[in-house]
């Protein structure tokens, strides 16, 4: 399980080990989860959305407001919708969105 002593280069992940983690690290620990499940989310995102490693690089993610203001779409619907849209990327309860994904969705559904 990832420590706060780890580097990052040397991420390792027993899940066998949670037990092992003392209540302090517990947060701690949660929020690194976080940051990892949302890069390696993005990474799988962005790599469906371009094969372009500039693409890729170039991708942000955006807020639900954000994301919004893009397509049209009220942030309601988009909460709403999320399970099944594919720019959508999870970071523990929030939502982000992917904005190379979000672009590419509208023009797949303005037929260009």
């Amino acid at each position: 399980m990832p420590r706060a002593t780890d580097k990052p280069s040397n991420l390792v992940i027993d899940l066998r080990g949670l037990d092992d983690i003392r209540i302090e690290e517990i947060p701690h620990t949660l929020a690194l989860l976080a940051a990892a499940q949302a890069q390696l989310a993005a990474r799988l995102l962005q790599n469906g959305v371009s094969g372009s490693n500039a693409d890729v690089r170039n991708d942000g993610l955006l807020t639900a407001n954000q994301a919004s203001k893009k397509c049209g779409f009220s942030v309601d619907w988009l909460y709403r919708h999320s399970q099944s849209l594919p720019f959508v990327i999870r970071v523990g309860r929030s939502l982000r969105f992917s904005e190379a994904g979000l672009e590419k969705w509208i023009r797949s559904r303005s037929g260009r």
